[in-house]
């Protein structure tokens, strides 16, 4: 096959859980004009990135040949798959590692709401608990592909409002979850966050980012205009997660894997989408026990600043608000102490994340 790819670096370490997203352009399908011309070199090269990232858990997009996806999972003997199974032949997948995770149940939904999803690519919901001990119970995934920004401007007009729909319903069945259930949305949302883009129009997603439930961790893409694709300068394939995940969530985590570096020619023999994907404090005992960790915290309340005392390194540290938004975020201590800027006067949850765990502790704001 010749050298296309120079050597993938691994992404996965071991006391993290890593979760990626990537559409793979009409990955199976054979037909000229539809993704990348050279079939089998597609698949040799997807494999090749998935094996080598170790990462934890992969939701695909545009899985277009059930026995293109069983070979993919055939080179791929770490991780268990598994396809939807909604009628359009650009179906979504998801391949977790086998060794660290056993399925539950995996059901589409929305399957009736086809005014919702137009497409009738309806979300895919895989619900996974861990094999071993980890600081993580149970995620619940969604995959979602929904409608493309594609045709004239009256059919992206009717996209977008498809994309809208989309939004509303995930929002409802978003308030229907506990409070306490780790959800993940994500895949290709085919549009941005801050505005659509179609006409710069409000985003079509308003209705999950306004839900104090959770949180768009893909936010900074679109702060930084960090594109997901070879073609659209914004990004539109994102990760939401639900407030009890963010817990978990290391900040800043987000990233856009630029494999156009690492792959010649990567639009044409790859994928016309780059993988996004994040990172969680995993396989951590004793979550939240003074004990794990020698801390001392003063003063608490407090106002413009609070000092942390720990033999532990810290790798970052979040404050988080009693809606479940992320208010401020860091790597580094500023002299021992954390400077308290974007808080009013209230309760907040302050998580210090160290090398193997994490330790979160409630913090008041005093006026």
């Amino acid at each position: 096959m010749g050298v296309y790819a120079q050597s993938i670096p691994s992404i996965g370490q071991n006391n993290q859980l890593e979760i990626a997203n990537w559409n793979l352009e009409w990955f199976g399908k054979t037909a000229n004009g539809y993704g990348p011309s050279n079939d089998s070199l597609q698949q040799h090269l997807i494999a090749k990135v998935i094996a080598a990232s170790e990462i934890d858990i992969w939701a695909l997009c545009e899985v277009s040949n059930s026995i293109a996806f069983d070979t993919l999972c055939k080179r791929l003997p770490k991780y268990s798959g598994l396809l939807s199974t909604y009628l359009p032949e650009q179906k979504t997948a998801l391949l977790f590692k086998a060794s660290d995770f056993k399925m539950v149940s995996k059901k589409q939904l929305g399957v009736n709401q086809s005014d919702s999803f137009s497409t009738l690519r309806f979300p895919l919901e895989v619900i996974l608990v861990p094999s071993q001990n980890s600081s993580i119970d149970t995620l619940k995934l969604l995959i979602i592909h929904l409608k493309a920004n594609t045709g004239n401007d009256s059919q992206k007009m009717l996209a977008y409002n498809s994309r809208r729909r989309s939004s509303e319903w995930l929002n409802s069945y978003i308030y229907q979850q506990s409070s306490k259930a780790k959800v993940m949305i994500l895949g290709d949302w085919n549009d941005d966050l801050d505005q659509s883009i179609f006409n710069g129009l409000p985003s079509p997603f308003s209705a999950i980012i306004n839900n104090n439930k959770g949180h768009f961790i893909s936010k900074r893409l679109s702060d930084l205009q960090e594109s997901t694709t070879v073609t659209y300068p914004e990004p539109i394939d994102h990760q939401w997660v639900s407030k009890s995940l963010l817990n978990y969530w290391l900040p800043d985590s987000v990233r856009t894997w630029q494999l156009q570096s690492l792959i010649s020619n990567y639009a044409q023999l790859c994928s016309d989408h780059l993988p996004v994907y994040s990172k969680y404090n995993w396989h951590v005992q004793n979550i939240n026990k003074p004990e794990h960790t020698s801390i001392k915290l003063w003063p608490n309340p407090c106002q413009h600043s609070i000092h942390i005392e720990t033999d532990e390194r810290i790798i970052s540290w979040q404050i988080i608000n009693n809606l479940g938004q992320l208010i401020q975020i860091g790597n580094t201590l500023d002299n021992g102490k954390i400077p308290i800027v974007d808080c009013l006067f209230g309760i907040y949850a302050l998580t210090l994340n160290f090398e193997q765990s994490h330790y979160t502790v409630k913090l008041m704001i005093e006026q």
